[in-house]
């Protein structure tokens, strides 16, 4: 009797969970974007609200990733010196240059009138916000021009410490050095010395650890794009003036690869090898950059813009196509883009 009754009663618990699970609705999985067969694709975990970084290599099909937002400043260590800054930090994050004034006449009050640069990454050392400050002595040996900068770090909270000032010293043997304080004060707080690293593009640093710190997690030679944030002017609609936005996109290793951006003339299917060899390259930072993808205020989404991909040559002479095929992960947030890419041969 006592067998019959937990038999009975064990059913009926079965058939109760049952019929819960059959009333219940799956949630939808974000929709898979369509590949066609034979692709390579990965997704980028830049996250939500972009907090990281990740650098990749074709060759290998490796990668690494790291925290944005690590530095200020960095110098370069493989070319004529010359540094940039880390615009895509903020909106307000850019540099101003005042040539004819002293180290203390710079304050408050020179700010009100002053011209805001950001780096403009088409490869010309003018076009970025410290211009060409360096002038040759001699092998080696680069003075500075005696101008004083002031880097906006953007941040009110940072109250007196927002605004940055900085006079360059020089180059010397592989060895930037630079003095900086803070805008209120009349003498430099700070001398510091950059030394290059071979293995690196830029050395970097950072005003809130007052020190190097690191960003390129690879050698230079192990990487070829970096997912970012950056900064860019960008054509304002309806008026077409340039208004620099904060910006999330592709950045290109220049010493190791060069880019062509392909229209919809020559279909992302019809590409191959001796196309890719006929193609006018670039060495420019931007050149994949952000447009690949557009922004639909109307379902506050961003879709990927059919028929843009780009051929890559690296600096070995391997080409690949590449296209973005999403921007969002499985359950739809974004901030994870995905690329499909395959090797020409």
């Amino acid at each position: 009797m006592k067998r019959t009754s937990l038999f009975i009663f064990w059913s009926f618990l079965s058939l109760v969970s049952w019929s819960l699970t059959a009333c219940e609705k799956e949630e939808p999985l974000y929709p898979q974007p369509q590949v066609p067969a034979g692709l390579q694709t990965r997704e980028f975990a830049m996250g939500e609200n972009y907090e990281n970084q990740i650098w990749f290599h074709f060759g290998s099909q490796t990668g690494s990733s790291n925290a944005f937002g690590l530095w200020d400043i960095a110098f370069a260590c493989d070319s004529k010196p010359h540094l940039i800054i880390n615009g895509g930090k903020n909106q307000a994050f850019s540099l101003a240059s005042f040539p004819n004034l002293e180290y203390g006449q710079v304050d408050q009050d020179q700010l009100t009138n002053a011209n805001w640069a950001i780096d403009v990454l088409n490869g010309n050392q003018d076009s970025l916000a410290f211009g060409d400050p360096f002038q040759y002595e001699s092998p080696g040996h680069y003075s500075a021009q005696s101008a004083v900068y002031v880097l906006d770090r953007g941040d009110d909270s940072l109250g007196t410490q927002r605004y940055i000032k900085i006079q360059l010293t020089g180059y010397r043997a592989g060895v930037y050095s630079f003095r900086w304080g803070y805008l209120q004060e009349t003498t430099p707080r700070f001398t510091t010395y950059m030394k290059v690293n071979e293995e690196k593009n830029y050395v970097y640093y950072s005003f809130a650890k007052k020190n190097d710190v690191q960003n390129e997690p690879l050698h230079k030679s192990a990487w070829d794009i970096v997912f970012t944030t950056y900064k860019e002017p960008v054509p304002e609609p309806g008026t077409g003036i340039l208004y620099p936005y904060v910006l999330r996109g592709v950045l290109i290793n220049p010493t190791h690869l060069q880019v062509c951006e392909v229209g919809p003339e020559t279909p992302f299917e019809a590409m191959n090898l001796d196309k890719a060899k006929s193609l006018n390259f670039s060495r420019k930072l931007n050149e994949i950059g952000y447009d690949w993808k557009a922004y639909d205020q109307g379902t506050n989404q961003y879709t990927i813009v059919p028929n843009k991909y780009f051929v890559i040559r690296d600096v070995t002479g391997n080409y690949f196509k590449i296209k973005f095929v999403s921007f969002y992960n499985d359950q739809g947030i974004k901030g994870f883009p995905k690329m499909a890419w395959e090797y020409l041969k």
